[in-house]
């Protein structure tokens, strides 16, 4: 698992190395200079959306410096970078709608809308999706369930997301 994992090596903006970390040739001479930084993840940014999404971990160094003579090994912890949605409902709200279908988006990124539907249980695969944190980190809900005789009610809500949370939907 760790070797899939991408390490960067940069100084400012500028890419020094990168290179998956089974593949990465330690130790890395550089120039004596401030402001490296190392960065590691498990898959990138545009992947993490691809389907319903996936985990994505992440970690940043703290910035340093390398003198003449210097060797420096960099730790870093990666954690979770996005959210997880997941979304269940009660036996009294599915008593009352037969038909129940969520939509959640992004924010800033509302093509991607991702449908749960009451025919999955809250353990299926189909009942979670990631999302990643932006500049303006919320998911949209929307909720349009049908009761027995065909009345159509529709619910909506913005909730705040972070980095590494589990935002736990139970419909009620």
């Amino acid at each position: 698992l760790l070797g899939s994992y991408m390490v960067v090596l940069s100084c400012g903006d500028k890419v020094i190395c990168s290179s998956p970390y089974n593949e990465l040739d330690a130790p890395v001479k550089v120039a004596c200079d401030a402001g490296y930084t190392v960065e590691a993840y498990n898959i990138p940014d545009e992947q993490a959306l691809e389907g319903r999404g996936c985990l994505r971990l992440y970690g940043l160094s703290e910035p340093f410096s390398v003198a003449p003579e210097d060797h420096h090994t960099v730790s870093l912890v990666c954690k979770p970078s996005n959210a997880k949605l997941t979304v269940g409902y009660t036996s009294g709200f599915l008593a009352k709608y037969s038909d129940v279908t969520v939509r959640a988006f992004e924010t800033s990124l509302p093509e991607r809308v991702l449908s749960f539907d009451n025919n999955a249980t809250t353990d299926s695969a189909e009942q979670f999706a990631f999302f990643n944190i932006d500049e303006d980190p919320s998911v949209c809900v929307e909720v349009e369930a049908i009761t027995s005789n065909g009345d159509t009610n529709i619910f909506s809500r913005r909730f705040p997301i972070a980095a590494g949370q589990w935002l736990k939907l139970n419909i009620d």
